[in-house]
């Protein structure tokens, strides 16, 4: 079998940026969990860690650095559709034609000017990774940020009210079953990603209070696939409170590649538990603490010795029961230190 590489640097790569090992070396163990082919690693892993990853799969975990791996999580042989398929602006005319949205496309700083008034707004890169290169501004602030944001205004920008947010969902386009799946996500108040929540009475089925989302995702699913891209993608969501109670919106970012709920639903399937959830903390784990934690019998951990995070798998009977083992989890994890990000 050749070997695999868990390239989620994907869209900085195709920006034409080097490859970021650090940030693939935060991710890529994941790929052991969920496949057998060989990992083309970024970093070292012991045999003990390999060995307990093959114990607990019952697939045997291997790495290497030889070879010439094949890209696993998202594809960049086709540059300008990936490029046009990952673009946070292109995805907003694609729903602003079928959706309402408080959302504009800005190239110019006259244009982002005009737009930012009275409040709190958020400025999102066109390009890049998910969740990062956002930036909150208000009206006062906006001046002094004028030469940063200037970078980026010539590749696009997406702004939009400050929403307040209440719930996260995805869609997952599951090429290889031809169907979506719905979940939760967990952000934090950076718009970073921190968990996946699956309910498995419900992963089938449109979230409550959507509208006609699941027509819009099929209608999507179709432009996608005309364009040339066959593989699995996401659509992330949003609930947020309004002066006229919890709205929706429909989406604020494509990812066409694997996910971090594409990877929850693969390891969902090896029990199928009513509830499961991949989820991670900004901790770092020496040998020691990674003993420790590696034995708790409320999660089960994933993550290395070292990694710049610690990432647990947690399943259960309901999601109440989820939560509760959540909590002694988090609990238990020892005092180590902390890292924000990569």
């Amino acid at each position: 079998m050749k070997p695999i590489s868990v390239n989620v640097d994907f869209e900085e790569v195709l920006l034409g940026k080097p490859a970021r090992l650090s940030l693939r070396a935060s991710v890529e163990f994941l790929a052991l969990w969920v496949q057998a082919h060989p990992l083309f690693a970024s970093r070292p892993y012991s045999e003990t860690y390999l060995k307990y990853v093959s114990t607990k799969t019952g697939q045997h975990a291997s790495v290497t650095a030889q070879g010439d791996p094949v890209e696993w999580w998202g594809e960049t042989f086709n540059t300008e559709l990936m490029k046009k398929l990952s673009s946070k602006t292109e995805f907003k005319t694609w729903w602003q034609a079928r959706w309402p949205l408080e959302a504009h496309n800005c190239f110019s700083w006259h244009e982002l000017d005009a737009i930012v008034q009275d409040g709190q707004w958020l400025i999102k890169k066109s390009d890049g990774m998910s969740g990062r290169g956002h930036q909150k501004v208000t009206r006062e602030e906006l001046p002094r940020l004028r030469d940063r944001l200037e970078k980026t205004l010539s590749q696009g920008v997406v702004v939009e009210p400050l929403y307040q947010r209440t719930r996260d969902v995805s869609a997952l386009w599951l090429s290889e079953e031809n169907r979506f799946i719905y979940y939760a996500n967990l952000i934090d108040d950076r718009f970073q990603w921190r968990g996946t929540i699956l309910n498995r009475d419900t992963m089938s089925e449109v979230p409550e209070g959507t509208q006609n989302w699941r027509k819009h995702l099929v209608e999507l699913q179709k432009y996608v696939s005309d364009l040339g891209y066959q593989g699995p993608f996401s659509v992330d969501a949003f609930f947020y409170q309004s002066g006229q109670g919890e709205k929706f919106h429909p989406g604020s970012e494509m990812n066409p590649r694997k996910t971090m709920g594409w990877v929850t639903y693969q390891l969902w399937k090896k029990n199928k538990m009513a509830s499961a959830s991949l989820s991670l903390v900004p901790l770092v784990l020496t040998e020691d603490t990674w003993l420790q934690v590696s034995q708790l019998a409320e999660a089960q951990l994933l993550s290395p010795v070292n990694c710049p995070f610690t990432w647990y798998w947690l399943e259960a009977e309901s999601l109440r029961e989820l939560e509760v083992k959540r909590a002694a989890f988090l609990t238990k994890l020892p005092a180590v230190p902390v890292r924000d990000k990569v």
